[in-house]
């Protein structure tokens, strides 16, 4: 008896191992399992966005009878992301026209401030123009992108094309009263990047979420950027009065800003070792 006895208790000692072995084995299992449904379950709720987001777009992109493609919109967007950085590369130009003491001499030949940022503001609109011009034409030929009326195109590009300006002064104006680079390198890193995906130049502003949205209506290329969608889908100047209204009083706030902070900065009139001496001339 006391031998068989060991060998019982070994037994049962190897049964409860092979016990544990294949619940500790069910469990991974189980554990596998739950992973895969875990992971089942994101993708569902992910294809289920994608979903809403192209249901959204679409929703978007076929009104008024008329449907666009994504050569259409986005052409549209980067046209209205690429004028923002056009922007901030002429504000930061104020800047180092005041370390090469262009600004200075400017003043003591008796230009005021208000002038130079208004000979600023015309050159930027311009160039702006031109810009907004120059892609239109090249998506129309090479990406057979149809803007719409030409009329309504027009006034939309006058009204795109000042409020980019107005933005460029005020970037200059920062730029200009704090003296640092830094500033105009914060817009172009931070600021604008984050306007072009609250505007949807990254994403169709129908699927991005209600309350950015409405952030969009505060910005250029928000506004920009749904008037010459809603203008290739068939709407006339009256359906988009609102929205070209509205960058022209953006571009009206911008400016007098602008004039305030310039007016409140000015320039030091030294001229370093271009002082401008008046001598009497001796017969």
């Amino acid at each position: 008896m006391m031998n068989i006895r060991p060998v019982i208790l070994k037994g049962v000692k190897d049964l409860l191992r092979s016990r544990f072995v294949y619940i500790k084995h069910l469990l991974s299992l189980l554990k596998r399992e739950s992973c895969i449904i875990n992971l089942n379950s994101k993708i569902w709720h992910n294809n289920q966005l994608l979903n809403f987001i192209n249901i959204s777009a679409l929703k978007y992109l076929m009104e008024n009878g008329r449907r666009i493609n994504s050569f259409d919109y986005y052409a549209a967007a980067m046209l209205t992301m690429f004028s923002l950085y056009l922007a901030t590369i002429k504000g930061r130009s104020l800047l180092e026209e005041g370390n090469q003491k262009t600004l200075q001499r400017m003043r003591v030949s008796g230009i005021s401030m208000k002038s130079i940022l208004l000979a600023k503001y015309i050159t930027i609109f311009v160039l702006a123009l031109f810009q907004i011009i120059t892609m239109m034409i090249y998506s129309a030929i090479v990406l057979k992108v149809n803007w719409g009326a030409y009329s309504t195109v027009g006034i939309l590009m006058m009204a795109h094309a000042l409020a980019v300006a107005a933005l460029a002064a005020f970037i200059g104006a920062i730029v200009l009263k704090l003296q640092k680079a830094m500033a105009a390198e914060f817009f172009g890193t931070a600021v604008i990047p984050m306007m072009a995906f609250v505007g949807g130049s990254f994403l169709h502003y129908g699927g991005l979420p209600e309350f950015i949205q409405k952030i969009s209506y505060f910005t250029i290329n928000g506004l920009a950027l749904r008037t010459y969608i809603y203008i290739m889908l068939g709407y006339g100047l009256k359906d988009n009065l609102s929205y070209i209204l509205g960058l022209f009083l953006m571009t009206a706030i911008l400016l007098a800003i602008s004039i305030v902070l310039f007016q409140k900065k000015g320039v030091d009139t030294n001229v370093d070792d271009h002082k401008i001496k008046n001598h009497e001339i001796k017969g």
